[in-house]
């Protein structure tokens, strides 16, 4: 996973020549610019976390009858 946020860009690696080696994670300046569009996905899970509930109870109440 990690491999996988460096190799878009969305996140720095930085290997650190101690003993024992060490390796630094960090978000890059791209991947920070993701910061506002997940806090309004959250924001948006927030206001419709009851809305989603009712819609995955009616589901699981219609998928028992089949």
């Amino acid at each position: 996973m990690l491999e996988q946020l460096e190799a878009s860009g969305l996140i720095t690696r930085n290997v650190l020549n101690t003993s024992p080696v060490a390796v630094v994670h960090a978000v890059s300046d791209l991947g920070a610019s993701l910061g506002p569009h997940l806090k309004g996905v959250l924001q948006w899970s927030l206001d419709h976390r009851d809305q989603v509930a009712e819609a995955q109870e009616a589901f699981a109440r219609q998928d028992a009858g089949r």
